[in-house]
């Protein structure tokens, strides 16, 4: 499994209604586990839906790379 992307996950709230959010540490474990099991299904349809996200935005606000940790909903 690898790590899901900011486009990924906004193809999966798009395709699958859904509002997710990618700095919610358990949002992002259900999504991630959704494009999964979506991928097994039907490959195709979730890598371009994946692409045509990043088509739209190449550089997302959430990306990883400004992600935090500080929703982060699991107890210390």
């Amino acid at each position: 499994m690898s790590i899901l992307t900011q486009n990924q996950l906004v193809a999966v709230n798009e395709n699958f209604e859904l509002d997710l959010d990618y700095g919610n540490a358990t949002h992002y474990r259900a999504a991630s586990i959704i494009y999964n099991l979506w991928k097994i299904k039907d490959p195709d349809q979730a890598e371009t839906a994946a692409e045509d996200i990043q088509a739209k935005d190449p550089n997302p606000a959430d990306s990883a790379l400004s992600y935090q940790g500080s929703n982060d909903d699991t107890d210390d």
